[in-house]
């Protein structure tokens, strides 16, 4: 990703640093973070120990996001990428906003 804003930006945006950098910053956080908790599936009406969520896992994706410059996706598959990343955040006790 370029460093440079865009020619045609607002003073506020030309502002700002690249998302890149905001990304590598977000995964040295995420690393340093360490954090893990073990997610639930539920199974008949019962909540069942799943896998572990950890941050240095979101820390390589992070990494991995800052790198790349163009990402090409199919909708179904967004909706259903953001239903997984809710359950996420919600096992960490964090509410994210809706996405329609």
């Amino acid at each position: 990703m370029s460093n440079l804003p865009p020619k045609n930006t607002c003073s506020i945006c030309a502002e700002l640093r690249d998302l890149s950098l905001h990304l590598h910053e977000l995964a040295a956080f995420c690393d340093y973070f360490e954090n893990r908790r073990v997610t639930y599936v539920r199974k008949k009406g019962a909540l069942i120990p799943d896998q572990e969520a950890r941050t240095s896992v979101i820390a390589g994706w992070l990494r991995l996001a800052s790198q790349i410059e163009r990402v090409d996706f199919i909708h179904t598959s967004f909706k259903k990428l953001i239903s997984i990343v809710s359950q996420s955040m919600s096992s960490y006790g964090l509410m994210p906003n809706t996405i329609h």
